[in-house]
């Protein structure tokens, strides 16, 4: 048995700690600290500010999906109790500490747009995880299934 097969759990904890550390850095370690506090907190303020012709937006809003996804595939890998709002949680309530600690540190935009899309991030991704684990899990049936019908095929001919 591998070193990795024997540690799955902890190998998937060391990958969600350095992805984590990831996230912090490209959200608040990598920005420079501005005299202002800039917020905003009313909920989906981003698209209609897109509807009115920011059309930057859109890909903040997208890259704040996608930057989550891989957290929500790593807590697939670890979460015993597979519910998918637990992992939505778990990333909301990480999300929600940076915007804070974005505000209090003066460090970018903290608004609730963010800590929404980052919430939907982490479930697409535990999503993903989940449909991929069906897909193979039915993939390895359908073929011991083949290979046990190929065996009885093989002893009727005997």
């Amino acid at each position: 048995m591998s070193l990795i097969k024997r540690h799955y759990r902890q190998v998937i904890w060391c990958c969600i700690a350095g992805y984590i550390i990831f996230i912090l850095y490209v959200t608040l370690f990598s920005r420079e600290s501005k005299d202002l506090f800039k917020y905003d907190f009313h909920p989906f303020w981003s698209y209609k500010a897109i509807i009115e012709g920011r059309e930057d937006l859109l890909l903040e809003n997208f890259l704040n999906v996608i930057l989550f996804i891989p957290l929500g595939l790593l807590l697939w890998c670890v979460m015993k109790r597979k519910k998918w709002w637990e992992a939505s949680a778990v990333g909301c309530v990480l999300s929600l500490c940076i915007e804070i600690a974005q505000l209090i540190m003066k460090r970018g935009f903290s608004e609730l747009d963010d800590v929404i899309h980052n919430s939907l991030g982490t479930i697409i991704g535990y999503g993903l995880a989940a449909g991929l684990t069906m897909i193979v899990n039915k993939l390895i049936c359908n073929r011991e299934r083949r290979v046990k019908d190929f065996e009885y095929s093989q002893l009727e001919q005997e």
